[in-house]
């Protein structure tokens, strides 16, 4: 029998590239367009919404799809990315619009995320981002995992250093996943 994971809704096994960047402050993110899987790791709490909102949706016109959000106040920027693609979504049906034909070049559906620090370390929310966070199939080939922080070094090399030592899951090698109870490296 073969140990290939089968090929159902999800690109198991993808050969991903991981980039990481570190950026003092939000407003100096810039990222080129292509669908990605976005940690991002910042502290949202004295960010007002519509900024918040506003920088959700530049990351969506980079072709962020997945939002994991980690830090304090994580889920007012999980929010704003929910929020930036309802708005979206209500602009193309007041032009008259459908917005899956609006969407088209992007996905008319985004995923967030949020894992507050006080629950979650880096390391664990990481490891969450790695392990799960395989957009659907149909959303077509995404093979770009993106980790932007924002405001704190100290987090931005814990993540890296995690990203580049940790094993990968039987999955992440293209693998049949493990029998539950049975996880191992």
């Amino acid at each position: 029998m073969s140990e290939r994971a089968p090929r159902g809704k999800f690109n198991w096994g993808i050969e991903r590239v991981f980039e990481h960047f570190y950026f003092p402050h939000m407003e100096e993110v810039r990222l080129e367009f292509e669908p990605r899987v976005l940690m991002i790791l910042m502290d949202a709490r004295p960010i007002a919404e519509d900024r918040l909102q506003r920088f959700a949706q530049r990351l969506m016109d980079a072709g962020v799809i997945f939002f994991v959000c980690w830090g304090p106040g994580c889920k007012r920027m999980h929010d704003a990315a929910d929020w930036a693609r309802s708005a979206e979504t209500l602009e193309a049906l007041r032009r008259g619009e459908d917005p899956e034909e609006v969407f088209e070049a992007r996905n008319p559906i985004i995923m967030t995320t949020y894992h507050y620090p006080h629950d979650e370390e880096v390391e664990q929310t990481a490891e969450f981002w790695c392990r799960f966070c395989y957009p659907p199939a149909a959303w077509g080939p995404v093979r770009t995992w993106t980790s932007v922080v924002i405001g704190n070094e100290e987090w931005h090399d814990r993540l890296v250093h995690h990203i580049e030592t940790r094993p990968l899951s039987r999955l992440e090698r293209g693998l049949s996943p493990e029998p539950p109870g049975e996880e191992t490296e």
